[in-house]
This record gives C-alpha cells, sequence and structure tokens, in this order.
C-alpha cells in the first residue's frame, strides 16, 4: 500500500509512504526508528537527509544500553548509466538551507518495514534501485541492501560512508582530524583512539581509500533547539561496483568491533524479544503499540551480571529508574512477557542504595545516579502489577528490596526524605529536583515541589497496601494498612483545595505549619487511577471531573492550568526557554494513562466510561502515523495546534497507551485490580 506523505494510513506492522517531492521539506518531518536491542538504533526522516545529530543509519552502543556514538552518518551513492550521473542520497546544508544532493527527487516511496528494518526506493526512469537498512538484533551492526534494475547492461555504482565516529550528542568541527583507515581482506577498516569499525561488502566490486570532508551540515531540529546544528563529517573511502548485467545485488555491513555482542537466545524469556505478542481483541492500534514497545526492551551489561533495561526515549535517553518502572507494565505485563519484567525488575532492585532505586544510569559511564524521590515507590508499584499480573510468588528478593525501601522512607534517607507525624511523606528543599518534574538549568529551579507532593504519598499509600498484600506475615500486614490509614486521613484533610474541588500538588513546609501550594496540576490524578486510593470517593470524582476541565487535551495532560501566571503554552525556545516550559504547561501523553485509568475506576468500568475513553485516547493513536512514524512523541504543546517535541520516541507515552489498551479489554472484575 502506498500512500501520500502528508495523508499516511493505518497499517499493521508496515508504513509506506509515497514521498511527495513538491514539498521536500514535509518529508523531512516524517522520523524513522530502528533499534538493536543494545541501547543503539538508527533514525533519520523519510527524505533520507539527517536533521538531527542523533540522525544516523547506525548509532551503537558501546557499554550496552549507553555510551553511543555515531558510528555511520549517512551513504552517499551514485549510480552511472551510459554516462548520466543520477544521486540517489540527500543531506542539509547551512547555505540557505540547501538540499544536496538532489536524490529526493527521484525518491518515489519510503517504508517502515518493522521495529528493525526500513525502505527507501528511487525511480531513475532508466534504473530503479531499492535500499534496505537492517540493524541486527543483539549486535552493533547494520546491513544495508541494494537491489539494483537498470535497462542498461552496464553501469557504474558508488558508495561513499561517513563516519563521525563520535560521542552521539556531539559534533564534529574539526576537519584536520581524520580516523586511521585501511583495506583488509575482508573489506575496509576504520579506527580513533576509541572505537573501530569494519565496513564489507558481499556482492561485486572494491574498496578504495579516498579520505574527504564535507563540510557545514545542518542540523535544522538541533538549530530549533539552540543546540550545536552545523557539523563537519568524514568519509575515509569509497566503494565502487561496475556491473556488466541490467540486475545487480550488493550487501554493505558496517559493524562496531570493540562492543560485546549479547546473544539474546541465551537469555531465558517466557516470549521471543523479536516478536511482540499482539493484544487480545481488535482495538485500533494495538499491534503498532506492541512493536513500538519492543524498542524500549534493552540488553544491559554494564556491571558483573547482565540484564534487561527500558530505554526512556529515543534519541538521547539512557535508561531511567523512574520511567522504566511506570513502563513496565504496559511495555510488557499487558502482553504476558512476565520473564523480562521479571529481570527488568531484578535489574533495578541490585542497583537499590540506602532505599532509593536510581533515577537514571549515566550515558557514558553506566553510572547510577539517586537523585529522585518517587523511582522506588513506583518500583513497589511495579513489583505489586508484577506479582498479579504473574502470579509468580518466587519474589522474595523483589518483597525484600520493597520492605526495605519502606523501611528507608519511614526512618529517613537521602534528600531529606521521611515520613512525618502525619504519615505523609516529605522529601526535598527548594534547591533539589526530586520528583519527576525535575527541570533545572543555571541553578534555576523552575517547579520547585520540595515538601508533600500529591503523587509520591499517593505512591506511598498504595505501597503500604501492595506489601501487605504480598507478605505472609500477618503482623507486618497489619501494621503496614495501619500505617496507610493514618496517611489516607491526613491526605484526605490536608491536600483538599475546597476552592478548586481538587487536590494541592505540594503541601509547602512554612515556619508554623504545612501550606498547599495554588498550582494546578495533574500530579492528583495518581490519588485516584492507582488501585489503592487515599481519597474519599466524591474526591476521586471531582478530582478527575477538575482535571478532565482544565489540563486534558487531545494529546495528554497539561502540567499546568491555562490560569496560572507560570502558564507557557509553547514549548520552544532556546534550552532555558524550554526547560522553563517543561512543566509549566506543556502536553504529556504518558499522562493520558493514569487519567483514563482514573476515569474508569470512579466509573467502576461503566460500558460509557470505556466509551469515554476510547474517544480520549483516539488522538494520540493517530499519531502513530506522523512524527516518527509508529511512535509516539514525548511532549506536546499546551496550546493549540499541539505540536510534538522532545524525544521522538517515549517508553511511556507507548506504555501508557498500551495499559489503557488492556484496561479496556479485560473483564471489569480484572481491570479493577490491574
Amino acid at each position: 500500500m502506498a500512500i501520500d506523505l502528508a495523508k499516511p494510513t493505518r497499517v499493521l506492522a508496515m508504513t509506506v509512504c509515497k514521498v511527495d517531492t513538491s514539498d521536500p521539506h514535509l518529508a523531512l518531518k516524517k522520523e524513522w526508528l530502528l533499534t538493536n536491542g543494545l541501547g543503539g538504533y538508527a533514525m533519520g526522516t523519510a527524505l533520507g537527509a539527517n536533521t538531527s545529530k542523533y540522525h544516523g543509519l547506525l548509532i551503537a552502543s558501546v557499554m550496552p544500553p549507553v555510551k553511543r556514538v555515531v558510528v555511520l552518518h549517512s551513504i552517499i551513492e551514485q549510480l552511472v548509466v551510459q554516462g548520466q550521473t543520477f544521486d540517489l542520497s540527500t543531506q542539509q546544508f547551512e547555505d540557505d538551507d540547501l538540499l544536496h544532493p538532489d536524490g529526493w527527487k527521484k525518491l518515489v516511496e519510503f517504508t517502515v518495514i518493522n521495529q528493525h528494518t526500513v525502505q527507501w526506493k528511487w525511480d531513475f526512469g532508466v534504473a530503479q534501485v531499492t535500499r534496505k537498512l537492517k540493524l541486527i538484533h543483539g549486535k552493533n551492526q547494520a546491513q544495508i541492501n541494494y537491489e539494483i534494475n537498470c535497462d542498461a547492461s552496464d553501469f557504474k555504482f558508488e558508495l561513499r560512508p561517513f563516519t563521525p565516529m563520535r560521542n552521539f550528542h556531539d559534533v564534529k568541527s574539526d576537519s584536520t582530524c581524520a580516523p586511521n583507515c585501511e583495506i583488509t581482506n575482508d573489506g575496509l577498516f576504520v579506527s580513533n583512539k576509541s572505537i573501530s569499525v569494519s565496513l564489507q561488502h558481499k556482492g561485486e566490486g572494491s574498496w578504495d581509500i579516498d579520505p574527504l570532508w564535507w563540510r557545514n551540515l545542518l542540523y535544522t531540529k538541533d538549530r530549533n533547539r539552540h543546540q550545536q546544528f552545523v557539523e563537519d563529517i568524514y568519509s575515509p573511502g569509497v566503494l565502487q561496483l561496475n556491473s556488466q548485467t541490467k540486475l545487480q545485488s550488493l550487501q554493505l555491513n558496517v559493524q562496531l568491533d570493540c562492543a560485546e555482542d549479547c546473544d539474546f537466545n541465551a537469555i531465558k524469556t517466557s516470549q521471543s524479544i523479536t516478536k511482540p505478542l499482539k493484544l487480545t481483541g481488535s482495538k485500533s492500534g494495538a499491534q503498532q503499540l506492541a512493536l513500538a514497545a519492543d524498542q524500549f526492551i534493552v540488553h544491559r551489561k554494564l556491571d558483573d551480571s547482565s540484564g534487561l533495561s527500558i530505554i526512556a526515549g529515543y534519541p538521547w535517553f539512557a535508561d531511567w529508574g523512574r520511567d522504566a518502572l511506570i513502563s513496565l507494565p504496559g511495555l510488557l505485563l499487558t502482553r504476558s512477557r512476565f520473564d523480562e519484567a521479571r529481570m527488568i525488575l531484578d535489574t533495578f532492585a541490585k542497583h537499590l542504595h540506602k532505599g532509593l532505586i536510581p533515577n537514571r544510569f549515566d550515558d557514558d559511564t553506566g553510572k547510577p545516579h539517586y537523585n529522585t524521590v518517587d523511582a522506588s515507590l513506583w518500583f513497589i508499584s511495579a513489583v505489586g502489577e508484577y506479582a498479579n499480573a504473574s502470579e509468580d510468588r518466587e519474589i522474595d528478593f523483589l518483597l525484600d528490596a520493597c520492605r526495605n525501601i519502606i523501611k528507608a522512607y519511614r526512618a529517613g534517607t537521602d534528600y531529606s526524605i521521611h515520613r512525618c507525624f502525619d504519615g505523609l511523606i516529605t522529601a526535598g528543599n527548594p534547591s533539589t529536583q526530586i520528583t519527576w518534574m525535575d527541570a533545572t538549568r543555571d541553578g534555576v529551579v523552575f517547579t520547585p515541589r520540595y515538601g508533600k507532593a500529591i503523587e509520591i504519598n499517593a505512591l506511598w499509600y498504595s505501597a503500604l497496601h501492595i506489601v501487605a498484600e504480598l507478605t505472609h506475615d500477618e503482623d507486618e500486614a497489619c501494621e503496614l494498612r495501619e500505617l496507610a490509614g493514618h496517611a489516607a486521613l491526613s491526605m484526605q484533610m490536608n491536600f483538599w483545595w475546597p476552592e478548586q474541588d481538587c487536590c494541592h500538588d505540594v503541601l509547602v513546609p512554612t515556619n508554623e505549619d504545612w501550606v498547599g501550594d495554588r498550582k494546578l496540576r495533574p500530579n492528583q490524578i495518581f490519588a485516584v487511577s492507582l488501585p489503592h486510593s487515599p481519597l474519599t470517593h466524591l474526591q476521586q470524582e471531582a478530582v478527575v471531573d477538575t482535571v478532565k476541565k482544565n489540563l486534558l487535551t487531545p494529546f495528554g495532560l497539561r502540567t499546568l492550568s491555562p490560569q496560572d501566571e507560570d502558564y507557557c503554552p509553547r514549548y520552544e525556545g532556546n534550552m532555558y526557554e524550554r526547560d522553563k516550559a517543561y512543566h509549566q504547561g506543556t502536553v504529556w501523553p504518558w499522562l493520558i494513562g493514569p487519567y483514563c485509568e482514573a476515569l474508569l475506576r470512579v466509573n467502576e468500568f461503566s460500558e460509557d466510561s470505556k466509551l469515554q475513553v476510547t474517544k480520549v485516547i483516539s488522538p494520540l493513536i493517530a499519531e502513530l502515523e506522523s512524527g516518527c512514524l509508529g511512535q509516539i512523541a514525548e511532549i506536546y504543546d499546551a496550546d493549540p495546534p499541539h505540536r510534538p517535541a522532545g524525544c521522538s520516541a517515549q517508553a511511556w507515552s507507548v506504555a501508557s497507551l498500551l495499559r489503557v489498551l488492556h484496561l479496556l479489554e479485560a473483564p471489569c472484575n480484572v481491570a479493577a485490580n490491574a
């Protein structure tokens, strides 16, 4: 099926686009993503030009799933038939946003085949060329296959790979420093001080060392973000093919040589990592979301033991504890991928320190950073959902981790995290950002949420009930339920904001008392959406209604009411301006999940509430066909037209939709306990 790029259609496991060459800049906005299960990926545009420093045909993970480097930026291809030269490739240059070469003019079709493979087709009249890019799962390796069908019996085909071999956060501007290059029996071998890459081909043709720099490539997405946006890229040599036949095939293999590959067959899983389970039923978008979900599950090899983790978002995020644990139920449990879910929970449990789950792992060293108050509570939530869904009762290791978290939060741990006299959890100070609304820039804390945050205490209340349900010790269960009851009474009284008929976002400490802030935010929805709610039913209904009236958009929930003086309608400008807007109105798709779950719970999963939820998620399901094809973006503008921004593919955006679809399909009694 071929379609106009401006109006993509819904297909399962494949998106085919007929490129409209009358408006190439439209095709530049259509992104694609391939992943290899190691944290490595390939990403670019339907037109073929890279519009970001994070784009490339192979971005490899040297220390899976982090320390990522741009191994293969792009390939410049030329076909010569009877003295006439045809270009396949296209890049964008700083000089008036120039598109060059002009391969885009003869590009007729772009296809996302699956989560590992994409394909382009060119028609030059006298010849047709197909290029298929595939990432090899479990390896830092890309295969590029060419099929050439030429009217003439002899033609020449030339490939010139560009190999920056740089950190994917940076750009190269020093065109005097080039990697070492040599021709071996297997092909072309390129190396610098830290990594090396081999370029091999199958079929006819020969390599020549022919160093070349292309200067002043333009990355428009990075320019819009006020980051480095111009780069000089290096090509070590050229592969030339002189054919005497009308039909010709050629395969180019590009592989990072210093990284350790992963044998996924050695990992015990209930289902193949590369073959997603289809959700029961036929809810629109389920299969596309299942394919998208698999792209975030990655192998982890950073310490003495191997394991699995979840990449928070492509292209630039690594594996974050909060994001992984929020995403795990939707990405894995909804599809009965229990072995993988258990491995991820084990990964984070092994890194528990002083009752804290890592906020993130460093993208260069893999070192854990423990600056978060909610990741540990989301861990307990994920353990509870895993135990209920899998019926696995051999969870002593996970349950002990949950107990350690509760013990640390009761006694006090880093970042002033501790239980107060009223049974509620307080954390942080004016200079810290340890909830999920954590944006800071140049020493400015944009959303100070120190004190008693609503979602932290909703998670705390739920965590106490979860461990009480999982323990076999009745005395422990009774004590935990008493703690939960104390917290619930305090939340019902102290968080309630009668003027707005909803909850305060944070209770802030003053010299004499705790005072509710005056920010209407979406975090209160978790006090309704979690399986155990600390609020009365009337309060739950009021929260859902207030959030709907003030924060709901077609693409998720706003992070701040439009009536607030600090409201930012657009996520744009330099990084300071963007970080300022990050949680001050900007819409987050992942919040549509807890909103829908809250709506279902307060209505006891009635058929009418299911119809409402189906309508609410429809615009986001449609987003699978725009932006990054087959994925859901990290954020959207707070005001219409709600432009997508941030990471092009975000784990919890996908996970939330999968979870909602699962709840819609599950029987009411099952969904209520999900």
